[in-house]
Formats: C-alpha cells, structure tokens, sequence
C-alpha cells in the first residue's frame, strides 16, 4: 500500500508534471485541473474560468452528444428510436423537407426548432405573449387555494414555494401544448412536479427499486404526452409552432409513440424546470429586503401600459430587477456541467486522456473569489450592474455553456420577469406576520440539475393584501 502511494502520489506526478493532480493529491484551491479516480473512470474536474472557456471551444475533442443520449434514454426514449433520430435523412417525403429543407438529423432538428422558439425573434415573441396571458390566468381560485395556508384579518397567507410552482408550470404548459394537455390529465401538474422533484435519481443512475419517486409520474407523465401526440393535428391547433414542427417530424421518420412522449416530455421539462426555483429565489430577495421591493416595483409598474404588462419595456428599464435576477442564479444555480474526452487533449497545461469525463461544477465556478470577491458568499443585488461584463464571464454559467449552452435563458429570463411583474403589481405582496421567518436555505440533501431550490422543509410565507389590484379581491 505505502509502495502504491508513493508511486500515484509522488512519483508519477514528478515523472507527469502535465497530468492533473489526483484527489486525495489535491490540496488547495489552486483551480488548477485535477482528477479523481471513480472505479473505472477518470474523471477531470475544471473550474478555472479561462480553462471553461477552453473546454466549451474544444467540441471536437470534447463530446456533448454522448451526455445528449443519455438524458433521453433516461427520460425513457427507445433506444432503436434514439439511433434512428441521429440519422441524417438520405430521401424525405415532401412533409418532411418542409420542416427539414437541410436534411438534418431528428435531434439536430429539434434543437434547431428549440433555438428558434427560444431565442429573440418572431416565435419567441409568440411564447412570451402565450407565457404572459396564460400566467395572468394561472392566478386563480384554485391555483390560489392550493398554495393557500391561512387568512387572517383580511389578507390571506400563501406558500411562496406552492404558488411558484403551480402557476408558471400551468402557464409554461399552455404555453407549448395549448389547452388540451391539462383537459385531457387534470393531474399534469403534480405529476410533472413529483418527476422534476425526483428527476436526479434517472440522471445518477439509481436502481429501480431505489427510484419509483420518479418513475411512477414518469409514466404518467409519458402516457399524457403519448395520448397527446396520438390526437389529430385539428385538436392540437392550439399548440406552440415548435411542438406542431416537432411532432411532424417525429411522424415523417416513424418515430414511435412512447418516444415522441419523451421527446416532448424533456422538452417541457428542459424549459420550465428551473423556472419555478428562479422565481422563488428572485422573490425572496424581494421581499426581504424593503428598499429592494419598493425600488423593483418602482421598475415593474413603470412597464404596465394601462394594466397590460409591456415585456420589452420591462427589460429596457429594469436593472435592478435585472441584478436580482442574475445574482440569484449565481448562488443558486449548482448543476455540474460534463463532456467526454474523444481525443486526448490539452486543457492549460494539463493532459487530458481520450475516455476520461470533463466535469464543470458551476457553482465552484460562482464562488470564485478572484472573480466574485471576497464576498462572494452574500447576495447583492448591485454586483451585476456595476459590471455589466459578468453576464459573459467565463465565471458565469447558469446556463451552461459551447454547444449545450441553453436556447431557453432568454425565455427563462422573461418568464421569471413576467413572475415578478405581476406578483408584485397585482398584488400587496409582504413577508407574513404569522411567524418568524428565516431565509430559506438551498437544498443540498440532493444532486442539483440546474437551480437548486430551498430545503424542503423551509418556505416562504407570504401576505396577499387585498386591493384594487389584487386578484385575491375577485378570488
């Protein structure tokens, strides 16, 4: 053993100046590459942002479609689906060249599609609108009585958590299926929230046996979106314009159903999943602290244009709201970004082995005092706009990044503006009174796939105060 250590631990890394460092090895934050040894495995982990930066430019050598292939066969695809959706069309019927004139893959499509959906344009002006009427929606009774916990004397007391959730799913439903995906499963809702809730157990690879949290609304949530795609293109007419191009696709090559659902499932899932959190955080800030609440409904009902919400306005004049938005991300955001090492490679001075895992930690990369500084641990709603260079710091990836970098930040960006403009405008919104409450903690019991939310046994109170503008008064 002592014969073994010495040759890992100091001989090879004198005879290797070039490799990474092995844990236990490492010592310090140096940020340089280091390795850690899983079983057969080589993992390398990177958080030096100039070194990030490197990896997401080296796609060549550093594959993403592999971790791509493994989401989907995690969301349940058929993996002779799966091998099908990569194969580039050699003759495609009319229909098929309509929605695919480059003739590319299924996958390549559908991230194309996405993009166009996602990204500032026509059709994303299109989800936004949908996103914003149906959110308005979402405050409803029901939704409302849901999240509700109390009434005292007359305000009534919400679970911020609950009410984060219920409403910005059902819009971000509608928003991409129309109407008939909540008609046809009344139950949607908090069987996508259970399977978001669960998800890291499919991602991590648990057994079966350790995983039905997630796998029983997993199967409900595929047998919805397998009924979905099975209905005539007629009472899916108020679907998005990404969902009817994608589920045309999906036909002209025989994609079976089950995996359609899933595709269509991941892409919900991918949109939406992180939302809800975002909201949360950005929301608790606001509320406890008043100098911030009253300085962003200041930016917020300067964007309401006779009681309709201006997006556009909102983001033009909104920095502070802004500032919040993106500092949250940083604390919160803590999902851990991987590439597989095709050729072997260089990253800064050190050598990477071809069949090695490249593993990205953002939230080590959002905690970087050389970048953030020394304190990098608070939150501070003026960090971002007195440097509006850290939106693209190497740093900064709430997001990802290279060729996994997300089409929908720009669409997530809006929907939780979207949130936070008509919380705060409708509503009387304030820290309850019925108890003493703490700033909830991020979850750490479990492995984060993008933002983390609270501890779950930690909530927001909040107090909806009756007024002219609060649709408590109409509920």
């Amino acid at each position: 053993m002592c014969l073994w250590r010495l040759w890992k631990f100091t001989l090879y890394p004198f005879l290797h100046p070039h490799s990474p460092r092995e844990l236990p090895d490492y010592i310090g934050r140096t940020y340089e590459p280091f390795a850690l040894q899983v079983g057969p495995e080589m993992l390398y982990i990177i958080t030096a942002p100039k070194d990030v930066a490197e990896v997401f430019k080296k796609v060549d050598v550093l594959g993403w479609d592999g971790h791509l292939n493994q989401i989907f066969l995690n969301f349940g695809m058929n993996p002779e689906s799966l091998e099908q959706a990569w194969l580039k069309p050699n003759h495609a019927n009319a229909g098929y060249l309509e929605v695919n004139p480059q003739r590319l893959s299924l996958i390549r499509l559908v991230e194309r599609i996405y993009a166009q959906q996602l990204l500032p344009g026509a059709h994303m002006d299109e989800i936004g609108a949908s996103f914003g009427a149906a959110l308005q929606a979402a405050f409803r009774p029901q939704n409302l009585e849901i999240s509700e916990i109390k009434a005292v004397s007359g305000s009534r007391i919400f679970s911020l958590r609950t009410l984060c959730q219920y409403t910005l799913l059902e819009a971000g439903i509608y928003s991409f299926f129309g109407a008939t995906v909540m008609q046809m499963d009344k139950n949607i809702i908090p069987n996508l929230l259970a399977f978001t809730e669960n998800a890291w157990m499919l991602f991590y690879g648990l057994p079966s046996f350790l995983a039905s949290a997630v796998l029983d609304p997993q199967d409900l949530v595929l047998e919805t979106f397998q009924r979905f795609s099975e209905l005539p293109e007629a009472l899916r007419e108020d679907q998005s314009w990404s969902i009817q191009k994608v589920l045309v696709a999906q036909e002209c090559i025989g994609m079976d159903s089950r995996s359609k659902a899933c595709m269509l499932a991941m892409i919900l899932w991918a949109a939406n999943s992180n939302v809800n959190n975002a909201s949360f955080w950005v929301l608790a800030r606001i509320l406890f602290d008043e100098q911030l609440r009253e300085t962003v409904k200041h930016e917020v009902d300067a964007a309401w244009q006779s009681e309709s919400l201006d997006v556009k306005l909102l983001y033009a004049n909104s920095p502070v709201l802004d500032g919040t938005f993106h500092e949250c991300l940083r604390l919160s955001a803590g999902a851990m970004m991987g590439r597989k090492v095709l050729v072997t490679t260089r990253i800064g001075d050190k050598v990477l082995k071809a069949g090695g895992t490249v593993l990205i930690p953002s939230r080590q990369l959002h905690s970087n005092a050389n970048v953030w500084g020394s304190d990098h641990q608070q939150f501070s709603d003026t960090r971002f706009p007195r440097n509006g260079t850290l939106t693209r710091h190497s740093s900064y990836r709430p997001f990802g990044g290279g060729v996994s970098l997300c089409p929908g930040r720009k669409v997530a960006r809006q929907q939780v503006f979207t949130m936070v403009a008509i919380l705060i405008h409708r509503f009387d919104a304030r820290l309850s009174r019925d108890k003493k409450q703490e700033f909830p903690r991020l979850n750490v019991s479990t492995p984060a796939l993008g933002v983390t939310g609270p501890a779950k046994d930690m909530d927001i109170h909040v107090e909806l105060f009756h007024s002219e503008k609060s649709a408590c008064k109409s509920a």
